[in-house]
């Protein structure tokens, strides 16, 4: 058996060993990685949802209202209320409003109050900045938040029980 070469049973296990370690953390950073991204998707998305409300309303004339509901998945809906009775109407049928409808299973949503209501000038009816966190935390994402006040709608990143503002 001289002069033969080949691998030992012992190199391929340390090998394979290595390669599966190597596997295990990449996983981890991408799914680090991809929950990151989801949390700052849906940040943005409901962002975009307040900030297009808010913009009906004053284009419009006529109050919109932004509901959520928690649960798995939440939900955010985004409407106008025209009659003001404080509940979107159904159907829309005004020129110029915006109808959205967020779902997001896996995410938590945490509010201090609701819904928001953005009267004819396009401020909300917040006295305080509410602040809504957004984030499952399952591979350890920092959660976003959406700081809203009654005349500016700001987007940022939790640091303890605080929305620090990009």
């Amino acid at each position: 058996m001289k002069g033969q070469g080949g691998f030992t049973l012992v190199e391929l296990v340390v090998v394979i060993a290595i390669i599966v370690t190597l596997l295990a953390v990449a996983t981890l950073y991408f799914l680090q990685f991809n929950e990151r991204y989801q949390v700052d998707s849906l940040t943005k998305e409901i962002y975009s949802a307040l900030m297009r409300a808010r913009n009906a309303a004053v284009t419009s004339g006529v109050p919109h209202i932004a509901d959520f509901a928690a649960g798995d998945p939440f939900h955010l809906q985004v409407g106008p209320d025209a009659d003001g009775d404080g509940v979107i109407d159904s159907p829309p049928r005004l020129v110029g409003t915006v109808v959205s409808d967020i779902q997001s299973p896996g995410f938590r949503i945490v509010l201090n109050n609701a819904p928001i209501v953005f009267d004819r000038r396009g401020l909300a009816n917040q006295d305080q900045t509410l602040t809504i966190g957004v984030g499952n935390l399952k591979f350890g994402a920092t959660p976003g938040c959406i700081a809203i006040a009654s005349t500016r709608i700001n987007v940022g990143k939790m640091e303890g029980a605080n929305c620090v503002q990009r």
